[in-house]
């Protein structure tokens, strides 16, 4: 790849480094690195090269023109072996496309100084620093109680605490030796962090889809071998209890058999194991097609592709979803939880129905509505116009002009 722009305006190498092998961050870090050496930046990228999920990444940054670097395995603090790495490298700027997850590990670690020196960009991409009043009976019931919304509710209270600890290196009345500039994909986040930590200094960035599926409908369930006449329902990733993959198969089963054989549910994604027995439930009567395993970036794109709509029944998530804006990349509708970043983003952009947060009855009125071929309140202009607004481009173009070529001011010394 040759870069597209002149370097003269650009303050030496880069690191992109990356710890993360799911979710958002490997295509982040790829667009990242991408778009950095496009603009004329010699990068250096640090990731999990062995992991089947970033392998496909690395390999492109390679051919891009950056230099790959594996990062070690075992237990160690990522943030402090990043800054290693630049030290030895003598890069002064390093990049984080998980800059919260290197918090909440700091803060986990109750590590202090491990960025001192260094010039840092990242993006946070949960919110997690509101924790809900929980008065010591909740707490303790919470602690006792085995259930999935008690360990999301514990899983987010511990997230708090980590992240505001974390945080503490980089807060204005300490001395911070660090120079930082985040980039946030929710107005929440931007809210919530950026008063905290950085006045001035946030930016809001768009979660981007990271390419298209260039088959037809048709050819891809054909590729897929799926039923051409039936109305295909997409849930796909992972199947942590956040994403609703069990209100999904409840709400599938609890349809009328009429309804249930003119749908079938494609799952994409290992599947965990408390949630094998319903999909294979389903599989039994011919209401789900169930791919459980490690997927291709391609095999991803043309589940897309070959699906009616898509499923994001996600209980308590606030932030951005890779899988909506992916969706509308593909000209997809959604049935997706009114709640968060996803509830507010598809009603204002009319990208299909929303059902009430955690509610297994209202989406299984939802799926026998299209069941029975009624109207779901989508716009086709709306959803290309979102997916216009979350293009890859977007997204390297704001990394490259608002911290490649523009870093922030030094931090204060201390009072």
């Amino acid at each position: 790849m040759k870069p597209e722009h002149p370097a003269s305006d650009i303050r030496g190498p880069v690191l992109v480094y990356d710890f993360n092998a799911s979710g958002h961050c490997p295509g982040w870090m790829y667009l990242a690195a991408a778009g950095f050496r496009m603009a004329g930046a010699e990068v250096v990228a640090c990731c999990r090269t062995g992991d089947a999920g970033v392998r496909p990444w690395a390999d492109r940054l390679a051919a891009d023109g950056c230099r790959v670097v594996a990062m070690p395995e075992g237990d160690f603090c990522h943030a402090g072996d990043a800054a290693a790495l630049a030290r030895r490298e003598g890069i002064q700027r390093v990049f984080f496309p998980n800059f919260d997850s290197v918090v909440y590990e700091m803060g986990k670690r109750r590590v202090r100084g491990a960025l001192d020196g260094l010039d840092v960009g990242g993006i946070w991409l949960r919110p997690e620093l509101r924790a809900e009043p929980r008065g010591p009976l909740r707490r303790l019931v919470e602690k006792l109680v085995r259930s999935r919304a008690n360990k999301l509710q514990r899983k987010h209270a511990r997230a708090v605490r980590n992240n505001h600890r974390g945080l503490a290196d980089f807060l204005p009345d300490q001395r911070r030796v660090a120079r930082v500039r985040l980039f946030f994909t929710s107005e929440a986040a931007a809210r919530d962090v950026g008063a905290l930590m950085l006045p001035g200094e946030e930016r809001m960035l768009c979660d981007p889809w990271l390419d298209r599926c260039r088959e037809t409908r048709e050819q891809a369930r054909a590729a897929l071998d799926l039923d051409p006449s039936r109305v295909v329902l997409l849930h796909i990733g992972t199947s942590r209890p956040e994403k609703g993959l069990d209100d999904t198969c409840q709400a599938m089963l609890s349809l009328a058999p009429d309804a249930r054989e003119r749908l079938l549910l494609l799952r994409v994604g290992t599947v965990d194991q408390r949630d094998a027995t319903q999909l294979r439930r389903l599989e039994q009567t011919g209401a789900a097609r169930v791919i459980d395993r490690h997927v291709a970036e391609d095999e991803l794109l043309r589940a897309y592709a070959a699906c009616d709509r898509v499923l994001l029944p996600y209980r308590h998530q606030k932030e951005t979803s890779g899988v909506l804006v992916h969706a509308a990349a593909h000209d997809r509708p959604v049935i997706a939880s009114d709640h968060g970043w996803i509830g507010k983003a598809t009603r204002e952009h009319a990208m299909g129905m929303l059902v009430p947060h955690c509610d297994t009855h209202a989406l299984a009125a939802a799926l026998d509505r299209v069941a029975r071929g009624q109207a779901c309140g989508w716009s086709a202009d709306g959803i290309r116009k979102f997916a216009a607004a979350n293009s890859p481009d977007r997204f390297r173009k704001t990394l490259v002009d608002d911290w490649l070529r523009h870093p922030p001011d030094p931090p204060p010394t201390g009072r």
